[in-house]
């Protein structure tokens, strides 16, 4: 009977450490879109080419690194670093749209299409650059919290033959990213010592359960 109740108190606090442990984990390391953590890295992949991702809210977090929500409505930079040098040579643009049809964090490039004209969305535009240092950097001030849509498009530009003349004719495609995320979302790293405290408060409360069922069982 007591090995029971015993039994029944530590998977009870085992369920607890595991809920609390999958919420925190889930909400500080998951990213959105074509965003996404890879061996400790923050990578965005635009069609086969990737580039590294930095979010940056300086004035309110100093040098903190997000990788896709940021926590303050405040002036937020947004840095990209080439992986593959051909992205040196192809001219980008980035856009931020607001969510106003609610897609959510699972935003995908088809649902940014079926909105057609962006310009009433549109929060910040760049036009397309070419970047030959492999550095990207774009900084807006949001004003208003929710969720919004990042668009980062490239263009490659390559040869095809003419099967009209023996002269090669060049086209022109267009390869986009698209990456959902959120402005003046909870920053749940903050909450660390709440969550340790909380796993402390479950081993402690295992414990004193335990000794009473064991003078219970006992007497």
């Amino acid at each position: 009977m007591r090995d029971i109740a015993i039994g029944i108190v530590r998977r009870a606090s085992i369920f607890l450490f595991c809920v609390a442990h999958s919420f925190f984990i889930s909400q500080v390391a998951l990213a959105h879109g074509g965003v996404g953590m890879v061996e400790g890295q923050c990578l965005i992949r635009i069609g086969n080419l990737e580039a590294r991702f930095t979010g940056y809210q300086p004035a309110s977090r100093g040098s903190e690194e997000f990788c896709d929500d940021m926590p303050d409505l405040t002036n937020s930079i947004f840095v990209l670093n080439f992986i593959h040098d051909v992205l040196k040579t192809m001219p980008l643009d980035f856009r931020i749209i607001r969510d106003e049809k609610d897609f959510g964090l699972s935003a995908t490039a088809d649902d940014v299409e079926s909105l057609g004209d962006l310009g009433s969305v549109t929060e910040y535009y760049q036009s397309p650059i070419q970047y030959s240092d492999g550095i990207v950097k774009f900084q807006h001030e949001f004003i208003k919290a929710g969720n919004y849509i990042g668009i980062i498009t490239v263009q490659h530009l390559y040869q095809t033959p003419s099967p009209a003349s023996s002269k090669s004719q060049f086209q022109n495609k267009k390869i986009k990213a698209v990456f959902p995320f959120r402005i003046g979302a909870v920053n749940y790293s903050d909450y660390w010592p709440v969550f340790i405290l909380i796993l402390v408060m479950l081993q402690i409360m295992f414990r004193m359960h335990s000794r009473r069922i064991n003078n219970v069982l006992e007497k």
